[in-house]
């Protein structure tokens, strides 16, 4: 409502802290590349996957009683019998859909049973890990 004036007769003393923020240097940038570096070389020697065998088989049916058609996949990954199974409508079947259908179901659980071994294996490397 009313502007406020200040009046100051004689001398005052005004301090003024400046905090500088200065960027990363070269120098420093160049060392944090080289640490990420090394521990990505660490991390990735850690986790290893290999010597894995696989040997399957599958069975395609079609079921008329509920106009689907089935492919029951059974496979052995490791020595470890792993089964799963794709279906799809009778009507809407398409043969090349449907094998890469199967191939999706059978990608996902070689990785989920190859995966799970890997962090079983190596669960000692996350102890202590703290994530941001």
């Amino acid at each position: 409502m009313f502007d406020k004036h200040f009046n100051t007769t004689g001398r005052s003393h005004v301090s003024v802290q400046v905090n500088e923020k200065r960027a990363p240097t070269d120098e420093s940038i160049r060392l944090l590349r080289e640490m990420e570096e090394k521990l990505e070389k660490r991390l990735l020697g850690a986790f290893r996957i290999g010597d894995n065998s696989f040997y399957g088989s599958i069975h395609v049916l079609e079921e008329w009683d509920t106009c689907m058609i089935k492919a029951k996949i059974r496979f052995t990954l490791n020595g470890v019998e792993c089964r799963c199974e794709a279906e799809e409508d009778r009507a809407a079947f398409k043969p090349q859909e449907f094998a890469m259908k199967c191939l999706k179901v059978v990608q996902e659980e070689v990785s989920r049973r190859i995966t799970a071994n890997i962090f079983k294996d190596n669960m000692d490397q996350f102890t202590g890990l703290r994530l941001r």
